[in-house]
């Protein structure tokens, strides 16, 4: 084995072995400016705006050019919390050329909802586009029509809770639907539906009705999560924390498409976190931290991985998603995903099951 190699596995065991931390995941453009929105003052945060700011592309838009889709809500969200950072260097100029990103991009949404639309958008892209033209009503933005019967169909059933439970998916982006702080209580971690953006949101409600205990754990989760970007710099966050199932369970599935799934100088590492996923996984089946709800894909990879490493894991975890000849990621879901299907049927095919 020459050094090269040597390096390569040395570092795998050190990530591998790192694993107990809730995980790093990259800044998120979104969640940070719904943060810095929610935190309500510039002070304490300008290192995170002018992140923020650094962020945007040529043409006045957040997001990369290749996901047109996925432009919109981060676009909105900076848009709005630089609305408050006026006196920042660059704040003015980015706003202006946010605007006008905004006003000559065409609405994907004005006749019809795509079939690839982001998660979320029913919920999240009407509520932005409300609150800017609130906020800009002169301005010819795009309105996203198409969109709010699904945002109203969702409140209308959100309405009908008076509290979700701790983990429901809804809860990644109740920043987008929650008004008050009782629909919601932050879980083991501080979190409201493991999202930096929503525990912002659910923190800046709670302030206002003195549920400082509870404050204070969402403070700590949201200054756990903006470390975990390893980012150095406070208030930037990212999209999700903690992913302490994810992380450990998709490395060792990408060392088996690697080949180096069993590789002996990996043994150690990779039989620690197979212990671990074996005894995490439940009839429920895993989803991507061990307090939030499970769902099609992250089962069906936690499958992978207990059956490559010679465990005989029951495939009744992820049977409870089948509907009809797919498999769904999250009950109720809008669209099926190609990627949870793919893991699904290699599970499956890995069990020896039809």
């Amino acid at each position: 084995m020459n050094a090269l190699s040597e390096q390569i596995l040395s570092e795998l065991r050190h990530l591998l072995s790192e694993m107990s931390d809730g995980g790093s995941v990259g800044p998120s453009v979104y969640d940070t400016a719904r943060a810095l929105q929610s935190h309500g003052t510039v002070t304490g945060r300008q290192d995170a705006y002018a992140w923020l700011i650094a962020q945007q592309q040529a043409d006045g838009g957040w997001g990369s050019a290749d996901f047109p889709l996925f432009r919109h809500a981060p676009t909105w969200a900076a848009l709005l919390a630089l609305q408050r950072a006026d006196p920042l260097p660059g704040a003015a100029d980015a706003v202006q050329a946010a605007t006008r990103f905004l006003e000559r991009q065409p609405d994907p949404y004005a006749q019809a909802v795509p079939e690839d639309a982001p998660i979320g958008a029913e919920l999240i892209l009407p509520q932005l586009c409300g609150e800017a033209a609130s906020l800009l009503g002169g301005v010819a933005f795009p309105r996203h029509p198409a969109l709010l019967p699904l945002r109203q169909a969702c409140l209308v059933k959100l309405g009908a809770v008076a509290t979700l439970p701790s983990g429901h998916p809804l809860l990644h982006s109740w920043e987008a639907w929650g008004t008050s702080p009782t629909t919601a209580c932050p879980d083991d971690y501080g979190s409201i539906g493991i999202s930096p953006a929503a525990t912002a949101a659910w923190r800046a409600h709670a302030v206002t009705q003195g549920s400082m205990p509870q404050v204070g754990r969402a403070d700590a989760y949201l200054q756990a999560a903006s470390r975990a970007t390893r980012s150095g710099i406070e208030g930037v966050v990212p999209n999700v924390w903690p992913i302490n199932v994810f992380e450990p369970c998709w490395s060792l599935y990408t060392l088996h498409l690697a080949g180096l799934f069993a590789h002996p100088a990996l043994a150690e590492a990779v039989r620690v976190i197979v212990a671990q996923l074996d005894a995490r996984l439940g009839v429920r089946g895993l989803g991507p931290a061990l307090h939030f709800a499970a769902d099609a894909d992250d089962t069906a990879v936690a499958l992978c991985v207990l059956r490559l490493a010679g465990r005989d894991p029951a495939d009744d975890a992820l049977r409870h998603f089948e509907i009809g000849e797919l498999f769904v990621t999250f009950p109720g879901e809008r669209n099926a995903s190609v990627s949870t299907n793919i893991h699904a049927l290699h599970a499956l095919r890995l069990l020896g099951k039809p």
